[in-house]
């Protein structure tokens, strides 16, 4: 079983969907220094490790933990280091975190091989999510207009029974709803409506999904 790509017709009809240039304008967040259509509370600005435990934990995962074929080690130290992980979910082999304190992952979904997760903006994961390996998930940037290129943080929250498929990248201060789909490669700068399937660079609406999204993606192989 395999959720590395996007299959749907509707995505092969027309090929120009995966090639769009990228002629839409960056959200205004990028210039200035906050989201608008996020609380202030989740925008962080200069964004640092709480402690040397933290940095100690996160580095020791990256470094060495993640390539552990083990879900419980894996999972137990992301735990340990202050992320919400749900029951009967999977992150697989390579797979690095930052920010660990602000990463919450619901149940039973599957996280694929060597992702990012970024959770120093805070990242929050609903349940039944399908992320393909080689995904990014970003919540940060630089502000380039600034004399010391200082960093910002926004939230990004991924709704249950998305999917993102292989190798796509979600920016800081994005929104993807519940059961939307978002096609391999594909570059993600806007929120995504519900039960949407996105594609391109930047990532627009190629046609909607129609599911009940009555399913649980524990997809949780051994060694893995």
């Amino acid at each position: 079983m395999t959720h590395d790509a996007v299959t749907d017709e509707s995505l092969l009809d027309d090929s120009s969907a995966l090639n769009q240039a990228a002629d839409t304008p960056r959200p205004a967040f990028y210039d200035n220094q906050e989201a608008p259509h996020l609380d202030s509370e989740c925008v962080h600005r200069n964004w640092r490790h709480s402690d040397k435990r933290e940095v100690l934990m996160e580095r020791l995962f990256n470094w060495a933990v993640t390539y552990v074929p083990s879900h419980t080690v894996r999972q137990t130290w992301l735990r340990l280091s202050g992320a919400t992980i749900g029951k009967n979910t999977s992150i697989m082999l390579g797979t690095k975190v930052i920010g660990p304190l602000s990463l919450t992952v619901g149940n039973n979904c599957s996280i694929g091989s060597r992702c990012l997760l970024d959770g120093r903006g805070t990242l929050t994961i609903d349940d039944d999510v399908v992320v393909a390996s080689d995904v990014q998930l970003i919540t940060g940037h630089h502000i380039v207009n600034t004399d010391d290129f200082h960093g910002h943080y926004n939230a990004v929250h991924i709704g249950h029974h998305a999917w993102i498929a292989s190798r796509a990248t979600v920016l800081d201060g994005v929104d993807i709803g519940a059961g939307a789909v978002v096609a391999a490669c594909s570059l993600v700068r806007f929120d995504v409506e519900p039960m949407t399937i996105v594609a391109g660079i930047p990532a627009k609406p190629t046609g909607k999904r129609d599911s009940t999204l009555e399913y649980h993606p524990d997809y949780r192989p051994l060694l893995y």
